[in-house]
């Protein structure tokens, strides 16, 4: 007879907490960075692919030393409200101005924030 601190884990969830969707929003935004004075997004527009999106930032830093991919995730991590921590360069991290960027939000559909920001500009 096992003891019950031998035998695995139970899930506590019911199965409607199961079927329950989740509110996780990820979005891959492909961005053509523009060298400006101050940090804007210039266009977006989201594919078919509701998970992708194509967007035109400006930064005023300076592409040096990831000057430049440093102010673009802070001003992503403003408009958009995700944490610093779920905002990645997946590619372009060097001297490419074309990148990816990868955006995992609990709370709202990154690509929301990103429209709205261009709305009010």
């Amino acid at each position: 007879m096992s003891s019950p601190k031998s035998q695995g884990k139970r899930s506590t969830r019911t199965d409607a907490q199961s079927a329950q969707p989740s509110n996780e929003y990820t979005l891959y935004v492909q961005v053509r960075l523009r060298p400006r004075q101050g940090s804007s997004i210039i266009s977006i527009r989201r594919r078919e692919d509701k998970s992708i999106a194509d967007a035109e930032i400006a930064v005023g830093a300076r592409p040096i030393d990831g000057q430049a991919n440093e102010e673009l995730v802070e001003y992503l991590r403003d408009v958009t409200k995700v944490p610093k921590s779920d905002i990645q360069i997946v590619k372009g991290t060097t001297t490419s101005k074309q990148k990816v960027i990868h955006l995992q939000s609990c709370n709202e559909d990154p690509f929301e924030r990103m429209a709205l920001e261009i709305s009010q500009a």
